[in-house]
């Protein structure tokens, strides 16, 4: 078994921006070239259990520009990085596997704790690599501590 490592590397800082119609921030590009095109966004957010079993949000709601053929895990990458929060991954495509984000690891919470991945309220049925992300999806990362107790 092969474990890669994803770093929190910060080669380039991208300011993040408060949408004061919605409230949420929004990670918009230094370097955005074409200031009229209109940008398409995803929704993300992350919520991990603490160690009371209560949720929380590792990153609430947030407005992120994705860009032609994004994935639903290449979009969580390019936050993750932005905001420095560690994570793990495993393998890539169609056998990418999100091991642990913000040191909370597959596991932590017993035998069926880890990391579920919906879009647009509906649990994945094949890895994150490959989910397509189009402008308006909501994606969400939710570590359950039963994932057999999750609806799909």
């Amino acid at each position: 078994m092969f474990i890669f490592t994803i770093g929190c590397e910060k080669d380039e800082i991208t300011p993040l921006v408060k949408d004061e119609q919605t409230k949420q921030e929004s990670i918009v590009p230094e370097n955005s070239t074409d200031k009229n095109k209109t940008k398409d966004y995803v929704h993300l957010s992350i919520q991990r259990v603490d160690d009371n079993g209560e949720k929380r949000f590792i990153i609430s709601p947030t407005k992120v520009e994705i860009e032609t053929k994004e994935t639903f895990l290449s979009a969580t990458v390019k936050i993750l990085k932005q905001k420095g929060i560690q994570f793990e991954v495993t393998g890539s495509g169609k056998t990418a596997y999100m091991v642990a984000i913000d040191n909370l690891y597959e596991f932590d919470h017993g035998p069926t704790s880890g990391w579920i991945a919906r879009k647009n309220g509906v649990q994945l049925k094949q890895s994150s690599g490959i989910e397509p992300v189009t402008n308006g999806d909501t994606v969400e990362w939710i570590y359950t501590t039963d994932y057999t107790k999750e609806k799909p």
